[in-house]
């Protein structure tokens, strides 16, 4: 006598230290004899069939959202240790600059120091962003355009000669 096997998809208890979202599911293998479904109408084949269905799919969602929560989680530490590396960074930069303009200051008084490295700063600053900015101007996905408009014309080509 064969058995045939249902799928269930399962929620167990999380492992301490686990924190992934596919860790806290199993799926669970049901057996059910032959005879039994042999038994069944379809009517009820049927209706067994969507329930599991029906709940599998209930589970993969359950799933996708207890990602989501976690990947969120792990992106807004990303983000905040980002954000405090480049206040420190900032930091840093500002501490340089103002050594730059201590030093200068030992041949230039200081405000002719902090002018210098002012005007310096502004130079590089304006060049750095015309470049970003011309970047920034060109049209958008080229490659992808290009491919769209030769579809189009492709199909335009297809209904002309339909047409015919």
């Amino acid at each position: 006598m064969s058995m045939a096997h249902f799928v269930r998809l399962e929620k167990r208890p999380e492992p301490a230290g686990v924190v992934s979202a596919a860790s806290r599911f199993a799926l669970e293998v049901l057996p059910v004899r032959e005879d039994t479904l042999r038994r069944m109408s379809v009517g009820d084949l049927l209706q067994r069939l969507i329930a599991d269905v029906s709940a599998l799919a209930a589970r993969q969602i359950e799933l996708a959202k207890q990602e989501a929560r976690d990947e969120a989680r792990q992106r807004l530490r990303a983000i905040v240790l980002l954000v405090v590396g480049s206040v420190l960074l900032f930091l840093a930069v500002v501490s340089i600059l103002v050594a730059i303009i201590l030093a200068v200051s030992l041949v230039l008084p200081g405000w002719g120091a902090a002018l210098v490295l002012f005007g310096g700063l502004a130079v590089v600053g304006g060049i750095l962003a015309l470049i970003g900015q011309r970047q920034l101007t060109r049209p958008l996905l080229p490659k992808t355009r290009q491919t769209l408009r030769e579809d189009v014309e492709w199909a335009g080509h297809l209904t002309n000669s339909s047409e015919k």
